[in-house]
């Protein structure tokens, strides 16, 4: 009998010197992922929302597109001071709980 593979991976992202935080979280089960948490945290208070590959895929080119519109607007200087580290400072700790030996991340492409 085989034990099921599991992996968990989780990212937080802390936003400058504040408890804000965003989370996001994803399940893999014999190399297909099943679910993808994402979270966003004020100290407290916080909100997640739990959805599909697919969903997340969705919610990702809405983002992207959002961006997108926000540069073409030409507002955005070359060196916006978002990207100045004294001006704020986002902080990536990534967490991997790995349940199996499977394949490293770097192999894996969800879409």
């Amino acid at each position: 009998m085989d034990a099921e593979k599991t992996k968990e991976t989780a990212w937080t992202i802390h936003i400058g010197e504040t408890n804000q935080k965003i989370k996001i979280r994803y399940k893999e089960n014999k190399g297909v992922i099943h679910s993808i948490l994402f979270g966003i945290a004020d100290g407290a208070n916080s909100i997640s929302l739990q959805m599909s590959p697919i969903e997340f895929h969705k919610i990702y080119l809405i983002l992207k597109a959002f961006r997108d519109l926000i540069e073409s607007s030409g507002d955005l200087e070359m060196n916006p001071p978002y990207s100045d580290p004294q001006t704020t400072k986002i902080s990536l700790n990534k967490e991997e709980l790995i349940k199996s030996q499977d394949s490293p991340m770097d192999e894996w492409e969800p879409w």
